[in-house]
């Protein structure tokens, strides 16, 4: 019998909470769907032709005590990617991305994270601007990386 839900997990809903309250329009009438994933990936047979992809990084967690006794500073990295396809067009949604590289940016510059109680901190650290070798693909991958700090037993 699983236990209870990882702190990760939870992040990783209140991040895609988050992310959809934005509504963040692209090309059609709707917002652009956000999901949760293991990785930015978009699948091709599933999945709408423009999406958000909410993870967690490659990186390891960062653990380190902070008191005597169990209590732990845990930092993990969460990856926010908007999907789209390409088609070999260097100009189409550039101000588009921008908006949404800006629009995530603000949403996740300092607690709190609604759902997730064991946050104290947010930041944003990094993410790729158009990852080059997705555009080669016929994909445009635009992320934003935030580094998310709980506190834990």
């Amino acid at each position: 019998m699983p236990g209870p839900p990882s702190n990760l997990d939870t992040i990783l809903d209140a991040v895609v909470t988050a992310v959809r309250e934005l509504n963040f329009k692209l090309t059609g009438p709707g917002s652009v769907p956000v999901v949760k994933r293991k990785l930015p990936k978009r699948e091709e047979a599933v999945d709408p032709s423009e999406q958000v992809t909410v993870s967690g990084a490659a990186e390891l967690d960062s653990v380190t005590p902070i008191a005597f006794g169990d209590v732990f500073r845990v930092r993990y990295r969460v990856e926010v990617t908007l999907v789209t396809s390409n088609k070999n067009d260097q100009v189409k949604n550039l101000p588009e991305y921008l908006a949404f590289r800006q629009q995530v940016r603000q949403l996740f510059r300092k607690p709190p994270l609604v759902g997730a109680a064991a946050v104290v901190d947010l930041d944003v650290v990094g993410g790729e601007f158009l990852d080059r070798g997705m555009i080669s693909q016929g994909y445009d991958y635009q992320q934003v990386v935030i580094r998310v700090t709980t506190i834990e037993p």
